[in-house]
C-alpha cells in the first residue's frame, strides 16, 4: 500500500502514530485450490507457524476437528497500517504438537523426522514460559 502511493505521490503520514495489536487471528488457513503444489492436495496449513499454540478456549474446535473455528496465540503490532513486529506462544504440549503434525497439517512421518523438526524434541524437555517476538 505504502509503495503504491509513492508511485502515485500521495503519500500523506499521520501527524501522531497509531498503533494495531491484531490478536486472537486464525491458528489454520484452508489452503486454496491454486496452492495445491504448495502443500501436497487441498488442506489445511498453518497461518503463522507449525508451533504456534491454540487459544485455550478454542482446544475443543481443536480436537473436535473444527480447524477454521481455532484461534491462535499470535499478534502482530502494526503502525500506521504497517507491520512492524509479532510474535507467537509455542504449543509447549508434545502430543498437541503431534496432533497438529499428523492430524492437522497433514505432515508425513519421514518428514517430522527432519532438522527442521527437532524443535518438537526440545518440547518435550524445555518448557518456556513466555512468548516470543520477532
Amino acid at each position: 500500500m505504502i509503495s503504491l502511493c509513492l508511485v502515485i505521490g500521495e503519500l500523506v503520514l499521520p501527524s501522531t502514530p497509531h498503533f494495531l495489536w491484531v490478536t486472537e487471528f486464525p491458528l489454520f488457513s484452508y489452503c486454496d485450490e491454486d496452492k495445491e503444489f504448495l502443500t501436497r492436495g487441498r488442506r489445511w496449513s498453518s497461518t503463522h507457524h507449525p508451533f504456534t499454540a491454540p487459544m485455550y478456549e478454542d482446544l475443543p474446535a481443536l480436537y473436535a476437528g473444527d480447524y477454521g473455528r481455532v484461534r491462535g496465540q499470535h499478534y502482530d503490532i502494526v503502525l500506521n497500517g504497517v507491520e512492524i513486529g509479532g510474535g507467537s506462544v509455542r504449543i509447549h504440549d508434545p502430543e498437541m504438537q503431534e496432533y497438529v503434525f499428523q492430524n492437522v497439517l497433514q505432515v508425513s512421518a519421514s518428514h517430522q523426522q527432519s532438522p527442521f523438526f527437532s524443535f518438537r524434541h526440545s518440547t518435550s524437555i524445555i518448557r518456556p514460559w513466555y512468548a516470543n517476538a520477532f
